[in-house]
């Protein structure tokens, strides 16, 4: 519902039962606007926007930490990549998963071993396409997570999550 998406990605948005449905339809409504603002749209699930959310704070957690972001949801017939980065003359590709609560598991936990190989498969075809093949690169992970009412609490980088597949 609008509500649920509302909490699920402002934290802090809390409103009251108590509170008329009047102005929590004006909650509601500003609370759309600004995510259609930031590129959220209207029509993707509160499951879709937390993980465009997740994005967005992994790329600002990254820069921060001195990679360079080059592309994003990188897609060829083998998947997608959610971010392919640069870090010194390293170059990286980036998983990131998001997660609110720990009901699923930990977002390192959820990269099984065919989503490993699969993450393998795309940097593949990334480095046969850009004619990168003697770079030395990596995968790497970041980890999202939230509190299940939308707070964060962290977002952690793994360098190397997936290693040994080739």
């Amino acid at each position: 519902s609008r509500f649920q998406l509302c909490l699920t990605i402002f934290r802090g948005i809390l409103i009251p039962r108590s509170t008329t449905s009047e102005r929590r339809n004006l909650c509601i409504a500003a609370a759309y606007a600004t995510i259609q603002r930031n590129g959220y749209g209207p029509v993707q699930t509160a499951r879709q926007a937390l993980g465009k959310l997740g994005e967005d704070l992994a790329v600002r957690h990254l820069q921060k930490s001195g990679y360079v972001v080059l592309q994003r949801n990188y897609r060829c017939q083998a998947g997608e990549m959610d971010i392919v980065a640069r870090q010194g003359s390293r170059l990286v590709f980036v998983e990131v998963r998001t997660r609110r609560g720990s009901l699923f598991g930990s977002p390192k936990e959820s990269i099984t071993r065919r989503k490993q190989e699969r993450l393998v498969r795309v940097a593949n075809c990334y480095l046969q396409e850009h004619a990168s093949r003697d770079v030395e690169w990596g995968i790497d992970a970041v980890a999202v997570r939230f509190t299940p009412r939308g707070e964060l609490l962290g977002v952690e980088v793994i360098r190397n999550a997936v290693v040994g597949m080739g």
